[in-house]
């Protein structure tokens, strides 16, 4: 999950970076570091167009990803397997997780904005659960996996109801709504996850974390 993080809290920081980078270039002109004279080229990465299509199911590992880690695990390849067995040791990936949801994740807690102290480590561990158990399903083809990995989405959207904290609750949108969202999409082919929990689940995404993403990313909160 370590690479998930780093992904989305480049994203979520790229704003301050580039004010970094402005601001050392500014310095720079002043004297301070005279040989500091190349400036560093930003390359455009250009998005598909808003109407375009997701594929589902997508996420962050295709159909043919899943295909291509079986048969290296089945044929105890490495260092596929040595991966897997790290994987299938994993606390979060047992079938006897239990999820822990709370009403409200608090992040940056403790503060003016929210008294109440931290809690995202739950939204965090249950979101890592969710996505690991998905992958034991899809390579495995173990339905206990799914929806062990279902009943964790479940008790969240049967449960949580905003984010709150400093600034950082922007983080916690990010990182765990982006986590959630990735469990999610991989479920999307199990036929056990019923359709009125998956609904459920598709309006908890929509109503707790986007609109907390969006303000971040649209106005920074001011």
């Amino acid at each position: 999950m370590k690479i998930i993080r780093y992904v989305i809290i480049s994203a979520l920081c790229g704003t301050c970076f580039f004010s970094a980078v402005s601001c050392k270039k500014s310095k720079a002109s002043g004297g301070n570091t005279p040989n500091d004279t190349t400036a560093t080229a930003v390359k455009y990465v250009d998005t598909l167009p808003p109407s375009t299509p997701l594929k589902h199911p997508g996420g962050l590992c295709t159909q043919s990803d899943f295909d291509r880690i079986k048969v290296q695990v089945n044929a105890g390849t490495e260092p596929w397997i040595s991966g897997w067995n790290k994987l299938v040791a994993n606390s979060h990936a047992q079938t006897s997780y239990q999820a822990h949801p709370t009403v409200k994740i608090i992040r940056g807690g403790n503060s003016p904005e929210e008294p109440q102290p931290d809690n995202y480590p739950n939204a965090m561990n249950d979101a890592a659960a969710a996505f690991q158990l998905g992958i034991r399903w899809k390579v495995t083809g173990d339905a206990t996996f799914a929806q062990a990995a279902v009943n964790i989405l479940n008790a969240w959207a049967g449960t949580c109801t905003t984010i709150s904290g400093d600034p950082n609750a922007a983080l916690a949108s990010g990182i765990y709504g982006y986590e959630f969202a990735i469990a999610g999409e991989q479920l999307r082919d199990y036929s056990g996850w019923a359709t009125a929990d998956f609904k459920k689940y598709q309006q908890w995404m929509l109503n707790v974390f986007y609109p907390v993403n969006y303000g971040f990313l649209s106005g920074h909160f001011g």
